[in-house]
């Protein structure tokens, strides 16, 4: 029965992707940031998950100040470019030409 729970919890957010290349509204939320790597997005979102606020904060500063990762505004858009098997998407946003790496669960 665990199992069953586990598997919808991963595979419902995968069902809920916006089409390819579909043009979303960002999702507000203090937690909606986008990376332009992917790995470095997945370790600053672990951070936050395990509540390990520790690292998070001596991590994403930089990562912030760099422009390796972006914070989104409310009602900015955002195409979805890629999507991976972890469940993962690109966007690109309408005034930016740069790819970020987020949750799907930031877009709507």
């Amino acid at each position: 029965m665990k199992k069953a729970v586990v598997l919808i919890a991963l595979v419902l957010p995968m069902l809920a992707l916006p089409a390819m290349a579909q043009t979303v509204d960002v999702a507000k939320g203090a937690k909606s940031f986008a990376c332009q790597e992917k790995e470095l997005f997945a370790r600053l979102s672990y951070f936050l998950e395990m509540n390990d606020m520790s690292d998070y904060y001596t991590e994403a500063p930089q990562d912030f100040r760099s422009g390796k990762c972006i914070a989104f505004a409310q009602g900015r858009k955002a195409q979805v470019v890629e999507s991976d098997s972890r469940g993962l998407v690109k966007v690109r946003f309408s005034d930016d030409p740069t790819e970020y790496w987020t949750d799907p669960r930031m877009v709507k």
